[in-house]
């Protein structure tokens, strides 16, 4: 098998793999868009899996900083759902460490990728 074939081989896989993945996350949902970005901000109850206080969070900011245009267009586009990340950053919430490093880092993604829309909001809040 020559080279060529064998990374021809290989994309076609990681397409076929990832083809299911990227169908679910390009579907619009803002539904969706508000849990994740409830993982970010929002620690989990103390009785909760561990999944709920370390993967669903990590996975919803890996989610967000894949810059998949339509994720973050459905978040930047709805006011409440921008109030939601951004009581991260209100006095009486609660600061994680964890969580304040995917909250940076999606916002960061925003200011990269979004950055009219997240200055508009910005300039907006009261």
């Amino acid at each position: 098998m020559s080279p060529t074939s064998s990374t021809i081989s290989a994309s076609a896989i990681n397409l076929v793999l990832t083809a299911p993945l990227a169908d679910c996350l390009c579907h619009r949902d803002r539904a969706q868009v508000e849990q994740l970005v409830q993982y970010i901000v929002e620690d989990a109850p103390a009785d909760a899996e561990s999944k709920r206080a370390f993967k669903f969070p990590f996975i919803a900011c890996e989610i967000f900083t894949c810059e998949i245009d339509v994720i973050l267009k459905t978040l930047v586009e709805d006011e409440e759902l921008m109030d939601l990340l951004f009581s991260f950053l209100e006095p009486n919430h609660t600061h994680n460490s964890l969580l304040s490093g995917y909250f940076s880092k999606v916002v960061v993604c925003l200011m990269l990728r979004k950055t009219a829309s997240l200055m508009k909001y910005v300039q907006n809040i009261h």
